[in-house]
């Protein structure tokens, strides 16, 4: 996680561990390392924007709903990317460009005919 102040830190802590095993399970992801950073690095950066704003760390239950939700997505996307199944870059505005590799289109393939 990147530097951030201490009621950052001590939010980002508390909500990881209210979520649990609950959230960080292997039924929802392929790779609970992925998931824990992938989560740390959204919500750190949602946490400092409200800190920043407010003084405080004061996110909502829509705004941790997001973060939840761009978890799991990050999270599968990145997965998917360390099994070099898909890769990326960034364009000329830091948006990300995604294509699927050559092992991709493999099992892509292997799975026509089922």
């Amino acid at each position: 996680m990147k530097t951030y102040p201490q009621q950052v830190i001590d939010w980002v802590n508390a909500t990881e561990e209210a979520l649990g095993e609950d959230f960080f399970n292997d039924d929802l992801f392929t790779n609970l390392e992925i998931a824990v950073n992938t989560y740390r690095e959204i919500a750190g950066q949602a946490a400092f924007e409200s800190w920043v704003a407010t003084g405080e760390v004061d996110l909502t239950d829509e705004d941790l709903e997001t973060i939840m939700g761009n978890t799991i997505l990050q999270s599968a996307i990145r997965s998917l990317r360390e099994k070099k199944l898909i890769d990326w870059v960034e364009d000329e505005h830091g948006e990300p460009v995604y294509w699927v590799t050559e092992l991709g289109k493999e099992y892509i393939e292997k799975t026509k005919d089922i």
